[in-house]
């Protein structure tokens, strides 16, 4: 997220790492979604951008803690229905890797390393066995979908869906792939700027 953040710098900003990622160690078992977004709280109130993962932690905070978010920018966000059952979706996962920077690969590769076969296990059975489609009627908060054109991961025709299951939720489409915040920090950030001053 720190190339965002850079493209960002003109607000106040916070990069937080997620219990059990590397820069935050714990000796805690793996965190649910709801757990790891209660980790965000104290950065809060104030809006929130997540990709991907992040996107489903940051969904259920904004439901359970409406008071606290603002509105939402989701960038790429997982499990995208369409993806489903486990097979395909292992699929579209590595069709996204070769459009990503390399750069970004040596960033994955370490984070999940440092994580752990087994908590990087029971954080995507966690991620997997969240519905984000039944979740997102329930978010009253302004909500943009970021999708990159082209992300193998996430599809079209989910965020479209997504955006519409949204009280308020609209969708736009940025070069770049899965990861379009950190290939793309300046497209992404102009969209959110402009979805902040709308807001």
């Amino acid at each position: 997220m720190r190339p965002l953040a850079r493209a960002l710098a003109g607000h106040d900003v916070v990069v937080p790492t997620l219990p059990g990622w590397i820069g935050n160690p714990t000796d805690r078992p793996a965190l649910d979604l709801v757990e790891l977004g209660e980790t965000l709280e104290p950065h809060l109130p104030g809006a929130i951008v997540a990709n991907s993962m992040g996107c489903q932690i940051a969904v259920e905070l904004a439901i359970r803690r409406p008071e606290l978010v603002e509105s939402l920018v989701l960038v790429g966000p997982t499990v995208d229905p369409h993806t489903r059952p486990l097979l395909r979706l292992g699929v579209r996962l590595l069709s996204d890797w070769p459009r990503e920077p390399p750069s970004l690969w040596w960033i994955i590769t370490r984070d999940y390393a440092a994580m752990g076969l087994r908590r990087f296990a029971r954080t995507a059975r966690f991620a997997y066995r969240h519905h984000i489609e039944q979740r997102l009627p329930l978010v009253a908060q302004p909500t943009l979908i970021v999708r990159g054109r082209r992300d193998a991961f996430v599809s079209q025709r989910w965020c479209e869906q997504g955006a519409a299951l949204l009280p308020d939720g609209r969708l736009t489409v940025v070069p770049g792939a899965h990861a379009a915040h950190y290939s793309h920090p300046s497209a992404v950030a102009q969209e959110v700027e402009q979805h902040l001053r709308e807001r």
